[in-house]
């Protein structure tokens, strides 16, 4: 019989790995869903952020009412020249002809340090 407890750690975490049900991340273990579970096509269904160049992505919710449709967007772009992040969070509705109306629209700027301010637009 081996004893796991003499085993380096690194090696340990290959073989749990390699069961596909326990998984090492973030310092952590954590189980794995299998491939027949049913949450695992729920979970494949979450929108993954759309890059747009080096330093833009998008992230889209549609939040549908039963008057309107809504979209909440998170946009997150970063200037290389200063070395901040902006965020910025919409809410638009879609109208019945097809036309998008902003109605409400906050802009936060990070720095390198996660220090982040509410931009004010007057």
């Amino acid at each position: 019989m081996v004893d796991f407890s003499k085993l380096p750690n690194e090696l340990i975490h290959i073989i749990l790995d390699y069961t596909g049900i326990v998984i090492y991340r973030y310092g952590k273990y954590m189980n794995r869903l299998d491939k027949n579970d049913y949450r695992y096509d729920m979970i494949k269904k979450i929108r993954r952020p759309i890059w747009i160049g080096n330093s833009k992505y998008i992230i889209k919710y549609i939040i549908w009412d039963s008057f309107e449709i809504k979209y909440l967007l998170y946009i997150h772009t970063y200037n290389t020249g200063n070395n901040f992040s902006y965020l910025t969070r919409k809410t638009v509705i879609k109208h019945d002809d097809g036309t998008l109306e902003t109605i409400d629209q906050k802009q936060y700027i990070f720095d390198l340090e996660g220090k982040y301010s509410q931009i004010t637009i007057m």
